[in-house]
């Protein structure tokens, strides 16, 4: 006899609503996923141009609401594919998994970058497919100038390479002005300095120390949140 055909159709609970339907090959895969991991699987899945296709205060509300469907004390699993988004939401959606689920399971197949990576490191138990990405904790924040949301490590970064620079310069033009010049060190240690900085300050006086602060601050954050979530599962 043939295996009964299962007619049942899932829907998005979240976006784009309850009218949208999942492919059928999408939902026959996680039933199959269900049934090999022993336990529920939910979705995290991210992608276009919408509200929703980033992690934001919308996500975690519709998971929020749906929080009493985590049956407490039993082993549930997040599925994510995403980009990332907002570090403060993503930790709020893990935290909300590891209070009630037990144990929490990340499987990410693909893609989980940036606030997604966040929500990874909360799973006490996590799975990645073969060709699976994680990435930094590179928090996005909305630029004005661009009208697009940048990593806030570009800035950051920038400056910490800015000053390997300026060190780097000075040392290498100190070398050369010992060799070249019978004078104390103490005499050279100006000219060295002033050649450094005037390589640097026309950089350095295009910085938005406010603007650096900020995002200087939103990485700290954010890896404070990464600590706090693998507490829960490490001993550090």
């Amino acid at each position: 006899m043939s295996p009964p055909i299962d007619n049942t159709k899932y829907f998005c609970n979240i976006y784009p609503g309850p009218t949208t339907e999942i492919p059928k090959e999408l939902s026959c895969l996680i039933k199959s996923l269900e049934t090999m991991l022993e336990m529920p699987i939910w979705l995290l899945v991210q992608n276009g141009d919408n509200l929703l296709s980033s992690i934001g205060f919308d996500v975690f509300r519709g998971f929020q609401n749906a929080a009493d469907e985590i049956e407490e004390g039993k082993p549930a699993c997040l599925l994510i594919d995403s980009p990332g988004g907002d570090a403060d939401f993503a930790y709020r959606i893990s935290r909300l998994f590891q209070r009630r689920a037990s144990p929490f399971t990340v499987l990410v197949p693909l893609y989980a970058k940036s606030a997604a990576t966040l929500i990874v490191l909360g799973g006490s138990n996590i799975i990645l497919g073969r060709d699976a990405e994680l990435g930094p904790l590179d928090v996005q924040l909305y630029d004005i100038n661009l009208e697009d949301y940048d990593s806030a490590l570009n800035a950051v970064q920038s400056l910490e390479r800015l000053n390997a620079f300026a060190l780097t310069a000075f040392d290498q033009f100190m070398r050369l002005l010992l060799v070249r010049l019978p004078k104390k060190t103490d005499s050279l240690l100006p000219l060295a300095l002033n050649y450094a900085t005037s390589m640097v300050r026309p950089l350095m006086e295009k910085i938005d120390t406010i603007d650096i602060t900020k995002k200087s601050r939103e990485l700290k954050v954010a890896e404070e949140y990464a600590i706090r979530l693998m507490r829960k599962n490490y001993s550090f």
